[in-house]
C-alpha cells in the first residue's frame, strides 16, 4: 500500500497523529496512518482473494515487453502509433525516469509529467491534470 503513495502524501494527510489523542505511550492509540492502512487492507481483502494481489505483483515485476523480442530500443523504436507517454512526479512504481525512457525511444512519443504528491494513485486522484494533459495531446494530435 505505501508504494502506491509518496511521503509527502502520508506526511501532509497524517503527520505523527494519533487515532485518539497524543498520548504517545498508549499502545492502542494507534497512530492516524495506521489505522488508514487498516482500513484500507480490510476493504482490499473485500474485493480481492490475497492470491490475485499476489499475481497481479507478480505480472507487473515479470513483464518484460523484449523478452525474446531483441533489444528494447529497437521495440519500442517500431511503435507507429501517436504515442503519448505520462509520468507522475511522486510515482515510485513507474518513475517519471523510466516514462521519459520509454518516450525517447518512441519516434515522435511526447512526455508529460504530471506534478503530484499522491504517488502511484495520481492517477486515481488527479482527474483534472490528466484530462488537460491528455485533451492537449488528441487535439495536438487531431486525434
Amino acid at each position: 500500500m505505501i508504494s502506491y503513495r509518496s511521503y509527502p502524501s502520508f506526511e501532509t494527510k497524517f503527520s505523527r497523529d494519533r487515532k485518539r489523542n497524543n498520548n504517545y505511550f498508549d499502545v492502542k492509540n494507534i497512530f492516524e496512518v495506521q489505522s488508514y492502512l487498516n482500513y484500507q487492507g480490510d476493504k482490499l481483502v473485500k474485493r480481492f482473494d490475497a492470491n490475485t494481489y499476489l499475481y497481479i505483483t507478480y505480472a507487473m515485476d515479470l513483464f518484460d515487453l523484449s523478452y525474446n523480442r531483441g533489444k528494447m530500443e529497437d521495440i519500442l523504436g517500431s511503435i507507429k502509433a501517436k504515442t503519448l507517454c505520462i509520468g507522475i512526479s511522486s510515482d515510485v512504481l513507474y518513475p517519471v525516469e523510466e516514462q521519459k525512457e520509454i518516450t525517447d525511444n518512441i519516434h515522435g512519443a511526447k512526455f508529460a509529467e504530471i506534478d503530484s504528491i499522491y504517488g502511484h494513485d495520481a492517477f486515481l486522484i488527479e482527474f483534472e491534470k490528466q484530462t488537460k494533459v491528455i485533451k492537449s495531446f488528441l487535439e495536438e494530435n487531431k486525434l
